[in-house]
């Protein structure tokens, strides 16, 4: 290559035989910083504005790639054998909050955990699987005590005070904490996906769109006898909640729908969400209601009676539940259990179910079957 010796630019020389400047090629590991070479063929400068431009955009992607790297869990470190230790550039760590809480536990052997339920005043919680398996967790030891197969497939689990429930295909079935015997609730309208209680009444939301009831009768070998069945949603109801005295329902027809649940009428129907309503919750004088829309919306009530959205909040994904509790400060924290993140608590796969526990704790399960135990802590 021959250059020329005021510009230092190099020749070449074209088919005409003219001898043209060509314009030099900036070396990339230079611009980099990681250039050996010496000397190296490619030009070690370049225009201010080529300079800026590029270092610019050398920095942002480096702190891009820096900020991705740190929102993953590393996966070799989650299976225990990665050998880079705190040179990885990937989360070591189940969890990254400005938050102060830990990881007390981390409870395998499941494949996908549906519901976490803590029976009021007891050493021992309940989980249910989609595999048709529920566990008997001991509180201090975090070992599981005693597994029950109820021979098809979970999707929803529901505690109200001794009584425990699970949402089945085409039934729920019912048993007393501490007593043998079990109680099956036939469903006609396919896979149950969510239950929830008022007073002595029993909700199940089926995959046809109603909602089936039960009155719970002491005084009766039938203990749980048949009411009626609540119609309107044109979907499966995923969710059910009791708030104010009112039955809440969300669908997968993107509504959700207030009931009254002693005369078993629909009183209002919210629209807004574009997706899935996949979660809700009462909390203090508002509904929230978390959807596959990437959105939660916060009802509160109007001048005029009825519920109105006060404020929404966007994510960049689909939200699979919510669940609320409060820190160790005393203050309201609302977590969002995202398609692939809850919040800033990682998961292999997303967490589907979440439940608050005694003392600051709280239980998440992921889809993968594993159950973690987090804490509030103000020492940390």
């Amino acid at each position: 290559m021959v250059y020329n010796r005021q510009t230092k630019r190099p020749y070449f020389h074209s088919p005409c035989g003219v001898m043209k400047a060509v314009k030099p090629r900036v070396c990339v590991y230079w611009r980099a910083g990681k250039c050996n070479r010496n000397p190296c063929k490619f030009s070690h400068a370049e225009s201010e504005m080529e300079f800026a431009k590029n270092t610019t955009a050398i920095r942002r992607d480096q702190v891009d790639d820096a900020e991705k790297c740190q929102q993953i869990v590393c996966h070799y470190w989650a299976l225990g054998r990665c050998s880079r230790g705190n040179n990885c550039k990937f989360l070591h760590s189940w969890c990254q909050s400005d938050n102060k809480f830990s990881l007390l536990a981390r409870l395998e052997g499941y494949k996908e955990v549906v519901g976490i339920e803590l029976p009021d005043g007891s050493d021992k919680f309940y989980s249910a699987a989609r595999d048709g398996t529920m566990r008997v967790w001991d509180f201090d030891s975090g070992k599981c005590i005693n597994v029950l197969n109820k021979g098809a497939e979970i999707r929803c689990l529901y505690r109200d005070d001794c009584w425990v429930f699970a949402g089945m295909t085409n039934m729920v079935k019912a048993w007393k904490i501490g007593e043998a015997k079990e109680f099956c609730l036939d469903v006609a309208g396919g896979q149950v996906h969510s239950l929830a209680t008022h007073e002595d009444t029993l909700f199940a939301g089926a995959n046809d769109g109603s909602i089936y009831s039960w009155k719970l009768s002491l005084g009766s070998d039938q203990v749980f006898n048949t009411v009626t069945t609540l119609e309107g949603h044109t979907g499966p109801v995923e969710c059910l909640t009791i708030g104010a005295g009112k039955l809440f329902s969300g669908s997968t027809d993107g509504t959700v729908r207030m009931w009254d649940p002693e005369n078993f009428v629909c009183i209002e129907t919210l629209t807004g969400h574009e997706d899935t309503v996949t979660s809700l919750l009462c909390w203090s004088s508002f509904l929230l209601s978390s959807s596959l829309d990437g959105s939660v919306r916060v009802w509160g009530m109007s001048h005029a009676g009825n519920l109105e959205t006060v404020y929404t909040h966007k994510e960049g994904q689909g939200i699979v539940s919510i669940f609320g509790m409060l820190n160790d400060e005393g203050k309201p924290i609302l977590f969002c259990s995202c398609k692939d993140k809850i919040g800033k608590i990682f998961a292999k796969r997303e967490v589907r179910a979440m439940q608050s526990g005694p003392d600051g704790s709280f239980f998440t399960g992921d889809g993968t079957g594993a159950l973690s135990i987090w804490k509030w802590s103000s020492k940390l």
